[in-house]
Order: C-alpha cells, then sequence, then structure tokens
C-alpha cells in the first residue's frame, strides 16, 4: 500500500514565475506611498507576500512550471495544484531503470477546474508502461499551474496579497482580514 504523499505526490517548483500579482504602482496605491525611496522594499515584500499567499492557499497564482513525483502510474494521476493550464511532459524510469518519456498519444488530461486538481489517465485501448519498482520518483509530471496573467488573476486572490503585503509593510496585524480572504482561495482538495 502507498503512502499518502507517494498518492498525493512530491511538489518541486521547476520555473517561478516571471511576474507578480500586483505592480509596483498597485502596491505603493495600496500601501499609500508616494515616493520611490521604499520601491525595492516593497517589491521585496511583494514576493515574500505572493509566496506566503501560495503556500497558505496551496495554489499557483500566476504561470509557473512545476514537477509532481509520484511512485508508479495508478488508475488516475492528480495534479493538486490548481488551476493548471497544461501538462509539458511526463516521464518514468522503466522496468531497467532507464528515463523514458511518455507519448502523449496514451494520455489524456482533464484541466478544466480551477477548484479541482488537474487529472490524468490512460487513453482507452491503452495502458501505462511499467515502471521501476519501489522508486519514490518513478513518474514525474512536469506542468504549468497559474492564471494566465495578472489581469486573470481573481480579485480575492490580489486581496489577499495585499492584505500580506500590508502586514509587512506598515507591521500590523490584519491576520483576520488575511484568513477571510484566504479562505476565499484556498484550495481545499475537494
Amino acid at each position: 500500500m502507498r503512502s499518502a504523499v507517494e498518492e498525493l505526490g512530491r511538489f518541486e517548483l521547476d520555473t517561478a514565475a516571471t511576474e507578480l500579482p500586483l505592480t509596483l504602482d498597485e502596491c505603493k496605491q495600496e500601501l499609500f506611498v508616494l515616493g520611490a525611496d521604499d520601491d525595492s522594499l516593497i517589491l521585496r515584500q511583494l514576493r515574500v507576500a505572493t509566496e506566503t499567499v501560495e503556500q497558505d492557499s496551496d495554489r499557483s497564482l500566476l504561470p509557473q512550471t512545476w514537477k509532481v513525483h509520484f511512485s508508479a502510474f495508478s488508475s488516475e494521476l492528480e495534479i493538486r495544484k490548481p488551476p493548471v493550464s497544461s501538462v509539458s511532459s511526463i516521464t518514468y524510469l522503466d522496468g531497467d531503470g532507464n528515463s523514458q518519456t511518455l507519448a502523449s498519444s496514451v494520455y489524456e488530461t482533464d484541466l478544466a477546474s480551477e477548484n479541482l486538481p488537474a487529472r490524468i489517465h490512460e487513453l482507452s485501448g491503452q495502458t501505462w508502461p511499467v515502471t521501476t519498482v519501489e522508486k519514490f520518483n518513478a513518474v514525474t509530471v512536469t506542468f504549468v499551474a497559474g492564471w494566465a496573467t495578472q489581469a486573470a488573476l481573481p480579485s480575492r486572490a490580489k486581496q489577499a496579497v495585499i492584505f500580506k503585503l500590508r502586514e509587512l509593510y506598515h507591521g500590523c496585524d490584519l491576520t483576520r482580514e488575511y484568513d477571510r480572504a484566504l479562505w476565499r482561495i484556498k484550495w481545499t482538495g475537494r
């Protein structure tokens, strides 16, 4: 019997997002900052706020490439980091321990929901290949997660980032407001 970690997969960030959920001007407006003296500080704190919201919500806010590792193929592989926009590749260790790339003609993906895990399963008439036995990372799925652009990012996600940024910049306690905003975007694994 496989452990919960093996069933759910182990996630590894491959390529971070290239943009942040808010522009510097938006941050300064939300923080009531007029000058440019704190620009670099605000950008650093915006990165921390974004990472905190992503970790606390179990979501990727803007496009970033991830890898999820499984110990073997199962009837359905779930990617629990919504929203997932694409699956780039699936690699596996074959019976001899050699790395192979699975042909996309073997499987199909269901990426339709931002509130459900993305799913991968074999197409009718296809079967998963045999993998190396008892290897924790025998199957690796590389995928892109996050909303496509800043404009596509839900305002509720931006609001959570703003509350965390205000806490960091002003040193105030906005735990209640942050938790309420986070609750609206937190992925619960439904």
